[in-house]
């Protein structure tokens, strides 16, 4: 059995995803105004705490609530899955990741996306200072084309691993598995997905400028859209086999 190759398509997806925010907008923003509200809480408790004289205990509060935030987030990401599924969602669904497994599975994949990001975050860094530990004509060229190189590397190996989250999320992989498998799936696929990134970004400036009102729709579509391309990148390459 060989695996055929599907082709992610840009616009379609686009299309697919703007189309599902529809009736799904109000269990988006009530999870992300009880978000902010948890953020806005424990930003109180840490204001209290210093102006108490404890800034330690402040300190160590401030790192508690930006973890509670990144899992917050992927329960947000989860809905944008769920979504894309064409599956029911309801604001509740913020607290999905709050799982003693889970939360170990995306510390172990937040770590090792880092890990394999690094060395190329490193050549883009070694370029930016090359010059200026270098004392050669060359050092700038050189310089210039290391960074270029570790920045194409960097976004590229971001992309690639872009499905673990959804597939921790949704199969409770386990981290290693969860980065073959988005490596995997994403395959002959990056550019596709750079694509949509880099038109998700338009998107959400142009919904910016009108005072923001825009990101009413846009910031539940860009969730969804993740849900769309997690569907069809990930699904594809389980069912997409030939003789």
């Amino acid at each position: 059995m060989t695996e055929a190759t599907y082709s992610l398509p840009v616009i379609d997806t686009i299309k697919t995803g703007w189309a599902k925010v529809k009736g799904s907008k109000s269990a988006f923003w009530a999870a992300i105004g009880l978000l902010f509200l948890i953020i806005l809480a424990m930003g109180c408790m840490e204001g209290f705490l210093r102006w108490m004289g404890l800034p330690v205990v402040a300190g160590l509060l401030y790192i508690i609530m930006m973890f509670i935030q990144l899992i917050l987030g992927w329960g947000i990401l989860f809905m944008g899955i769920q979504r894309g599924a064409d599956q029911p969602i309801r604001a509740g669904m913020l607290f999905y990741a709050f799982n003693v497994s889970l939360v170990l599975k995306i510390i172990g994949v937040i770590i090792l996306r880092i890990l394999i990001i690094l060395p190329s975050y490193a050549l883009l860094v070694l370029g930016v200072f090359l010059p200026h530990i270098w004392d050669n004509s060359s050092a700038g060229s050189l310089g210039l084309i290391l960074q270029l190189a570790g920045m194409i590397l960097t976004i590229y190996l971001a992309i690639r691993m872009s499905l673990s989250a959804g597939v921790v999320l949704t199969r409770l992989s386990n981290p290693v598995e969860a980065i073959k498998l988005s490596f995997k799936s994403t395959r002959s696929n990056a550019w596709s997905i750079l694509g949509i990134l880099v038109l998700n970004m338009l998107i959400i400036i142009i919904g910016a400028i009108p005072f923001g009102i825009g990101l009413i729709w846009v910031l539940p579509y860009i969730f969804i859209t993740y849900g769309v391309i997690f569907q069809r990148l990930f699904t594809s390459r389980q069912t997409l086999l030939v003789a």
